[in-house]
């Protein structure tokens, strides 16, 4: 049996005696004599009630959370003012201020985490500066829909309650460094819902150099915000490994700005080599620190293809299916495997590798866009020279003319 504040949940009724009644007077007993803070679990192994016990009542509000998913690669380098890509799904890599010196390698490693068992995300500096430029700062952006967060949601004033961050870091130290443990790194939270836009900045503190260490930030509540129930782009959590001290700020709320180190923060990018690890970052409800759950494969999988789906081959792969409308151009029909979080528009290595296979010949695809798109579909129209038969079933395939990629982009920006 759980007590949360509010009520007695149950947690195997199977255990009871068929037509039995269970009686929680003695139960409601024991929680009322013990110092517990609302809002927090109360916990019963059937002999003896835990106050404020650290479980997993919370979802894990943070996408791709042990880093598994990189669909459009294991390794973007050269990240600097001329880019902003997408990096390991739902993570963006972004800066401040178009004359930064430092540049970075962001990759997909293994064999790393607490655990030594997981992946994780380096943020490799491969050009270094001791002295930034003004008002910038080297971030990474975890993209966050609104219906998704709405666990971290306290009801009773709609915005954002007491959260938790945890995760597994890593931190390395080029031999030019001027850094010394211990080490202070920036998380900010950016809610971008119009209205009452806040921000928050903090800090977690690493130990030691060359260790994975687990490191948490306890986020008070904010009552002054808003966070809609909808697909939209709500709110990031911002990972920050260095800048100008022009964006530092104190810890806490505020109305949303783009401060997103704590005073006080330790800059990865004064020097070549330095790098940062992450992974297994954990974003719920509650204030107590808990050790980190990883998803299944299958929860991570559909989240990815929820924002993002990436066909890749050197191979003449087939793609989708439909019919040729005319003598120079086909529909093709791809369904989606998980309902993505809007109709995708369409990216592709190139508009002329694919091919459209009929019965008897194929012919060479000139152009390829997209027709229509739901969450569900997306319908491809494909070009060709006027080689087909309309009515007549065909297949897209690529053409098997070196690696190639199709994706299907719903995510969030």
């Amino acid at each position: 049996v759980i007590y949360d504040g509010t009520q007695c949940i149950l947690e195997n009724p199977a255990t009871f005696e068929a037509g039995g009644v269970q009686s929680l007077d003695a139960d409601l007993t024991a929680i009322a004599g013990l110092a517990h803070t609302s809002g927090k679990a109360v916990v019963s192994d059937g002999s003896a009630w835990t106050a404020d016990y650290p479980t997993g009542f919370y979802p894990n509000a943070a996408r791709n959370p042990s880093m598994r998913w990189s669909q459009r690669g294991t390794s973007h380098p050269g990240m600097a003012p001329t880019s902003t890509p997408m990096t390991l799904d739902g993570w963006k890599w972004s800066y401040w201020d178009g004359a930064q010196t430092v540049v970075e390698t962001v990759s997909q490693e293994s064999n790393g985490g607490v655990d030594g068992n997981s992946k994780w995300m380096k943020r490799l500096v491969t050009t270094g500066t001791a002295s930034p430029e003004a008002i910038c700062a080297y971030t990474m952006y975890l993209y966050h829909e609104g219906n998704h967060l709405q666990p971290l949601i306290d009801p009773t004033t709609g915005f954002i309650g007491e959260t938790m961050i945890g995760a597994d870091v890593f931190v390395h130290l080029g031999a030019g460094s001027g850094l010394s443990a211990p080490f202070t790194l920036s998380w900010s939270i950016q809610c971008l819902d119009l209205g009452t836009q806040k921000s928050y900045t903090g800090g977690v503190t690493v130990t030691a150099e060359d260790t994975w260490e687990r490191v948490y930030l306890s986020i008070p509540s904010e009552a002054a915000g808003q966070m809609d129930n909808d697909t939209g782009h709500a709110a990031s959590l911002v990972w920050t490994i260095g800048g100008n001290t022009s964006k530092d700020i104190d810890a806490g709320w505020r109305t949303q700005d783009q401060n997103f180190m704590v005073t006080g923060f330790s800059d990865f990018g004064d020097a070549a080599d330095n790098y940062v690890g992450l992974t297994n970052v954990d974003w719920y409800r509650g204030t107590n620190e808990r050790p980190f759950v990883a998803p299944s494969y299958e929860t991570d999988e559909k989240e990815a293809y929820r924002y993002y789906r990436r066909f890749e081959t050197g191979t003449s792969m087939r793609l989708a299916r439909g019919h040729s409308n005319t003598t120079t151009a086909a529909l093709c029909l791809i369904p989606h495997m998980v309902e993505m979080r809007e109709p995708p528009v369409l990216a592709v290595s190139g508009v002329t590798d694919f091919d459209i296979q009929r019965a008897a010949a194929s012919s060479a695809v000139t152009n390829l866009v997209m027709n229509k798109a739901s969450v569900w579909n997306s319908e491809l129209n494909a070009t060709t020279g006027a080689t087909q038969v309309a009515g007549q079933g065909v297949e897209l395939l690529f053409d098997a003319g070196g690696t190639r990629f199709l994706a299907l982009d719903a995510d969030l920006d």
